[in-house]
């Protein structure tokens, strides 16, 4: 009897730790989770073939393995070199970027090159397809030459969205008022590497364009420029520019406080001043009982204006600002909403 009962006993343990062991096993555990997706979008097809020649189509498309994430701005991600007017439509939906020409743009007989840089990343982790670039050519043959060199500037440091520039036209105003012939951006190391560049005769320029239109057209931009006419015949890879901010004749104001506060508004001009030579004035054309005071600071370039008489709530008005009895530029500025005293 004894051994009768401690079979049972040594049974139930038997069926007690099956009952554990299989409540464990379906006991229900969130998932960890594999490694991050680190590999970037791939091409798997593109229509024409990159480096197509005798391209006639009004459209090229191509085709990803995995959804892209939307270009937010494709006129200043994406460089066409030479230069396309009107700008393609450039769209990416799920997994293909299509880029669709007017009728009648491109150019007979040219090498055309299409640089997404890094803007090129899958939809759900954001990894990169670098550098990516797509060639075509009108004609029969893929345009060759390159270009390179290197940029210098006073600081060491190269400034965002700095690029090389080709163009045709030999009147040095052209980088004012027309579009390159050919773009390419240059690193922050200062080099640049323009390719499949066609033989010709053409004026280099190096560009801190900071409105995103290529033009030289702000006066607080950055050029670099050689004063030859180059006749490229082969591969150019001397090129080296100084970048500078050229000095604008004009006094102008380049930053100032949109808000008054405590009665002053600071100022920033373009040039120095000088103590004795410039002699700046400000009024108030809405508001006659707004009398305004400039102060030139001990910074050379830089002034506050101090309102004495404002009141509470005067609202946005416009500040007039002469140089030496002369209107040189004029600010739309806000007062505070509250009452300070005056110093």
């Amino acid at each position: 009897m004894k051994k009768l009962k401690k079979g049972f006993k040594n049974h139930y343990y038997i069926v007690l730790l099956l009952h554990c062991f299989i409540a464990s096993c379906a006991q229900i555990v969130a998932p960890t989770g594999g490694e991050r997706d680190k590999i970037p979008p791939i091409i798997t097809s593109s229509k024409p073939e990159n480096k197509a020649i005798n391209f006639s189509q009004k459209e090229i498309s191509i085709q990803f393995n995995e959804w892209l994430a939307p270009l937010t701005n494709a006129k200043t991600q994406v460089i066409i070199s030479p230069s396309v007017e009107p700008f393609p439509k450039i769209d990416i939906m799920k997994n293909e970027l299509s880029i669709k020409f007017k009728e009648g743009i491109l150019q007979p007989n040219t090498t055309y090159s299409i640089f997404f840089g890094d803007n090129l990343k899958d939809n759900n982790e954001g990894n990169v397809l670098p550098n990516y670039k797509y060639i075509f050519s009108t004609g029969n043959y893929i345009d060759s030459l390159t270009v390179k060199g290197k940029i210098n500037t006073t600081t060491g440091k190269i400034p965002e969205n700095t690029f090389l520039l080709l163009y045709k036209d030999a009147a040095d105003s052209a980088f004012t008022s027309k579009k390159p012939f050919y773009i390419s951006k240059i690193g922050t190391d200062g080099t640049f590497n323009l390719e499949n560049v066609k033989e010709g005769d053409y004026k280099i320029y190096a560009l801190n364009d900071k409105n995103g239109n290529y033009y030289y057209d702000l006066p607080t931009e950055e050029i670099g420029f050689d004063t030859s006419f180059y006749h490229i015949t082969g591969n150019l890879d001397t090129l080296n520019f100084l970048l500078f901010q050229p000095e604008d004749e004009k006094l102008r104001i380049n930053e100032f406080d949109r808000t008054i506060k405590g009665g002053m508004l600071n100022i920033t001009f373009n040039k120095e001043l000088s103590f004795t030579k410039d002699q700046i004035t400000a009024s108030v054309s809405e508001n006659s009982n707004i009398e305004p005071i400039v102060f030139q600071e001990k910074t050379p370039n830089k002034a506050k204006i101090y309102f004495p008489n404002l009141e509470k709530d005067t609202a946005s008005f416009t500040v007039f600002l002469k140089n030496n009895n002369i209107l040189f530029d004029s600010i739309r500025v806000r007062s505070e909403s509250k009452t300070f005293k005056s110093q």
